[in-house]
């Protein structure tokens, strides 16, 4: 199938709205094992699956990004400023009120005596996603790991996208590389040990535009499965496979419901743990029932949803359009968000 003038593939923004959901009823239900049913607990322990789906979803658009605008070394510079206006200027507004709400926290009675309150130097290298590079310094939100996990695969890809978007010898040899790494280091806690799962992305991305046959897709998903088994195990490996099946078969399908969530899905993803897991956290000390602890998880996700509405609004689409002007190797309207 080929598709020379992809500009948006629609089913993206309803499975980053589901990936979006999934990680919010996880921090939501089952990290605070919100109800008296242990198998309710479990069932949502999956939503922490919506990270691999996300991961496999940048592996896709960036990559169609960089195929689209004939992506070359020298355009690393307006490459990086793109990705950097697109997702910094969320990112540091959720890093400015997540502090706000660990200051705020102090104030209240009752809280449970931890200061969560970062120091000067967390901050900075969160600035720079920096975090995971030192021992004894935490993410202030639990989300935000994965943020630098994206911001080293867009590095990954500005340097090595040319060679594995390029001929096949050199596709193949960054491939088998990048699927052995993993194996060799495992739980290094980094980008190498989710190459796996953004390379099932950049597959579906290959095959869509016919750069690479349906063998060498089932040869590349193949490899990345049996990677991916070894270093981070079967269900995350299940979750990326469904999310780049679907891309591959469906597209175009689209929904008015899905492309909501897919707009707000960052949003979502950035805010929820201090908007919708802060009010389940304060409100579930006074619910004796599971009855009510559903309908505690409905007013939490409302707010979430809320809240990340009026953040794409004001905060995330000045950056995304922004991000857009920027030309990238000569050509404009990219795909990737």
């Amino acid at each position: 199938m080929q598709l020379p003038e992809i500009k948006h593939l629609s089913v993206i923004d309803s499975l980053r709205g589901v990936a979006a959901l999934m990680v919010c009823l996880f921090h939501f239900i089952s990290s605070n094992a919100l109800f008296e049913q242990e198998p309710v607990n479990d069932f949502f322990s999956c939503g922490k699956y919506g990270v691999p789906m996300f991961f496999v979803i940048s592996g896709t658009v960036i990559t169609l990004s960089l195929l689209k605008s004939g992506y070359q070394l020298k355009h690393f510079g307006s490459y990086l400023l793109k990705r950097i206006i697109r997702i910094e200027p969320p990112y540091l507004v959720a890093l400015l009120l997540t502090v706000a709400y660990m200051y705020a926290r102090e104030l209240v009675p009752g809280a449970t005596p931890v200061d969560l309150r970062p120091s000067a130097k967390e901050l900075l290298l969160h600035v720079g996603y920096l975090v995971g590079f030192f021992e004894g310094v935490r993410w202030v939100n639990p989300v935000f790991w994965t943020l630098a996990i994206e911001f080293q695969f867009y590095l990954f890809m500005a340097l090595i996208g040319p060679m594995l978007l390029g001929q096949m010898a050199g596709r193949w040899a960054i491939l088998v590389i990048g699927l052995i790494l993993p194996v060799l280091f495992p739980g290094l806690g980094h980008l190498i040990d989710w190459l796996p799962l953004f390379f099932m992305g950049i597959a579906v991305a290959l095959r869509l535009t016919n750069h690479i046959s349906l063998t060498e897709f089932i040869l590349v998903l193949g490899g990345c499965s049996l990677s991916g088994v070894i270093v981070l195990g079967y269900p995350d490996v299940i979750f990326a496979l469904l999310t780049a099946l679907v891309i591959l078969l469906f597209p175009f399908a689209k929904s008015a419901v899905g492309s909501f969530f897919g707009r707000i899905s960052y949003a979502l993803y950035l805010l929820h743990a201090i908007t919708g897991a802060v009010f389940i956290n304060l409100v579930a000390k006074f619910t004796d029932s599971d009855v009510l602890n559903v309908l505690l998880v409905a007013i939490g996700l409302l707010l979430s949803i809320l809240v990340a509405h009026f953040f794409y609004r004001w905060v995330e689409r000045p950056s995304l359009r922004k991000s857009k002007q920027i030309k990238l190797g000569g050509r404009r309207g990219a795909v990737a968000r």
